[in-house]
């Protein structure tokens, strides 16, 4: 918990709240509007005010229920909260939407979101750090199954899904089933060995894939145009267990 600690969480909160400072700011100084904004009056004010509350609310909300954990919803919270900020600047005076909008890059470009940190790559972890190199020796020729977050840093899905994760590890690993995690952009040949792509835009990272005895069972997202498991493109915690519980569950005899 460490993390939300992080100068990133204190000046994300900052840049949200200035909502409020903007609208402590017209009233007190121009509460008839100046010829820079759309706003003419405390009434108009609060109106506009109430309205982007209650949609801010709303959208906050429904992404907080599908949200994969909380740095995901942080993530949300202060990109909306951002932009809702930034469009009542534009009401009140676009001259603070301009130093608005450049102290957000600033502080988008400064202070990027700090990742969970899923392993410390020390005996007793229940995630192993893999290389290329391991991955391949332990994983790729190796025996046994293994579930493997491939991911990279200062990436919003990755930092998101990185807590799911090491859950699931906490929850999960054992001698029948063991967890790895690798910055697969810190090697993008491996990772066309792997058929990823690692551009950020690409939606195929973060990837969890599950390896039983050297052989690719599943990945999400599947890469596959047909997914019996309902797969494809999502990481949510659930979805992982199911992958995992399908792929390893003993075949049914027929009767």
């Amino acid at each position: 918990m460490k993390r939300f600690l992080d100068p990133y969480y204190s000046f994300n909160t900052v840049m949200t709240l200035a909502f409020g400072l903007l609208l402590w700011h017209f009233m007190s100084n121009t509460p008839v509007g100046t010829k820079y904004g759309r706003l003419h009056n405390n009434e108009e004010l609060l109106q506009w005010g109430r309205q982007s509350m209650a949609t801010l609310l709303a959208i906050v909300t429904w992404k907080g229920f599908r949200c994969r954990s909380w740095d995901d919803f942080a993530q949300q919270a202060f990109f909306y909260g951002k932009v809702v900020t930034a469009l009542t600047a534009i009401m009140v005076d676009v001259r603070l939407f301009v130093w608005y909008a450049l102290a957000a890059w600033g502080c988008y470009a400064a202070l990027p979101q700090p990742m969970q940190v899923i392993s410390n790559g020390q005996d007793g972890d229940k995630v192993m750090i893999l290389t290329p190199q391991s991955m391949k020796e332990q994983v790729l020729k190796g025996e046994g199954n293994w579930l493997v977050y491939l991911y990279t840093a200062q990436h919003d899905p990755s930092i998101a899904m990185a807590p799911a994760f090491s859950e699931l590890a906490e929850k999960y690993a054992s001698e029948e089933l063991k967890f790895g995690c690798i910055d697969i952009c810190l090697w993008p040949g491996f990772a066309r060995e792997l058929r990823l792509n690692t551009n950020k835009w690409s939606n195929q990272l973060p990837a969890v894939i599950m390896y039983s005895n050297g052989k690719e069972q599943g990945r999400i997202p599947t890469q596959s145009a047909v997914d019996e498991l309902g797969l494809k493109k999502n990481y949510y915690t659930k979805v992982i267990q199911r992958l995992t519980q399908q792929r390893l569950a003993p075949p049914q005899c027929a009767k």
